[in-house]
């Protein structure tokens, strides 16, 4: 639970940072914060949920999909950010949007042998 949510967290923007941006990962630049950040998330994710489906609560809830939709958006804007602040081209930049915002979730659900949610509604 903890590797899958903390690829999840920082997968899309190190794959954009590698194969497009042409840098290092942001953990060998000094901010392993990103790595503690996610794991607390995870580990709130895997101690909450049990409480919560204890309440009634699915994986199919329209607030699932809402925060998701929230977390997807604003991962698109950090990524087109980055893209912008390395001066890439208005393209480039909307491919690094992309890139941060799914493909943690793209490589989350390839190592867990699942189809990609992202491309799929259920």
């Amino acid at each position: 639970c903890m590797i899958l949510g903390t690829v999840t967290a920082v997968g899309g923007g190190t794959l954009r940072d590698v194969l497009v941006l042409g840098r290092r990962p942001f953990w060998s630049d000094g901010e392993p914060e990103y790595f503690s950040m996610s794991l607390a998330a995870a580990a709130l994710a895997f101690f909450l949920w049990p409480t919560l489906e204890d309440l009634g609560c699915t994986t199919d809830d329209m607030w699932i999909f809402f925060a998701d939709a929230v977390g997807v958006g604003a991962f698109c804007v950090i990524g087109a950010k980055n893209g912008l602040k390395n001066a890439m081209h208005p393209i480039i930049c909307m491919a690094c949007g992309v890139m941060t915002a799914t493909f943690g979730g793209l490589v989350r659900d390839t190592l867990a042998k699942r189809p990609a949610r992202i491309l799929h509604s259920h």
